[in-house]
């Protein structure tokens, strides 16, 4: 059970230090929103001021034309 935890809780560190803070900014700022971007760690909370900061900042990332030629990037 030591050995699962561990592995669990390396994992949920993934690339958390300053990485959401950042992409909350860029998000904020940017003429072109990212949409995909370099994985970490997220709690289901962050997820959804994620999503929410993007519907935000990008009203088009939820219209089917979007969606269907949907790149990593949505202008702001």
């Amino acid at each position: 059970v030591t050995t699962y935890e561990n592995s669990f809780a390396s994992i949920f560190d993934t690339n958390r230090g300053d990485s959401f803070d950042e992409l909350k900014t860029t998000i904020s700022t940017a003429n072109l929103i990212p949409l995909a971007f370099d994985p970490f760690a997220l709690t289901w909370q962050e997820v959804t001021d994620l999503k929410a900061l993007i519907r935000k900042n990008c009203r088009l990332v939820d219209t089917p034309a979007f969606r269907a030629g949907a790149g990593q990037t949505c202008p702001r």
